[in-house]
């Protein structure tokens, strides 16, 4: 599997699996041109880290959320499919339909850069400490995004999170109980 390093920024669910069959990776959907505002918001501290890259459908939406979030994250890498490339039934465009070859062709070829894997026991490492299920473990987790400045997460998306930002469950922790 080829690691990435920067977060990758998609238009939606059906792109953002199919990212995932191609590489491994932090992948955001926006929410669209409405919610963008949020998503912006939350890729923030991503973007400080190890940077992101775009990869929207060739098509019109996809060009004018590819421009505002540009706007927002200049430095932000541009990854490009060729319409030919992403062209399903009845003629439809989508990174949906594109082969994971393609999609790792355009990540590199934008500037992406290869990782390490993570390690493999962060999101047990955060249920043991506490950040698992039930009403204790969702107080745990909203402190700790608030703390880091991340989106709302569930526990596995947390422990995503933390390896996209290189962080260990008890470095992050830090940040909460900065005196253990």
């Amino acid at each position: 599997m080829l690691y990435i390093r920067e977060t990758i920024i998609v238009e939606g669910n059906r792109d953002q699996q199919a990212v995932l069959q191609a590489v491994a990776a932090l992948v955001f959907k926006t929410r669209g041109l409405n919610g963008l505002r949020a998503d912006l918001t939350g890729w923030a501290p991503f973007a400080a880290h190890g940077g992101l890259v775009i990869l929207t459908d060739p098509d019109g939406p996809g060009d004018r959320l590819r421009t505002k979030i540009t706007a927002a994250y200049p430095t932000a890498l541009q990854a490009q499919l060729p319409t030919k490339a992403c062209r399903g039934p009845r003629g439809r465009l989508g990174i949906q339909f594109a082969d994971p070859a393609a999609i790792r062709k355009a990540l590199l070829a934008a500037g992406c850069r290869c990782r390490p894997a993570p390690p493999a026991d962060t999101l047990s490492e955060l249920i043991q400490a506490g950040f698992g299920g039930g009403p204790t473990g969702a107080r745990n987790r909203q402190a700790l995004t608030d703390a880091l400045g991340l989106p709302q997460a569930t526990a596995p998306q947390l422990a995503a999170y933390l390896n996209a930002l290189d962080l260990t469950p008890a470095q992050a922790l830090s940040y909460i109980h900065p005196n253990n």
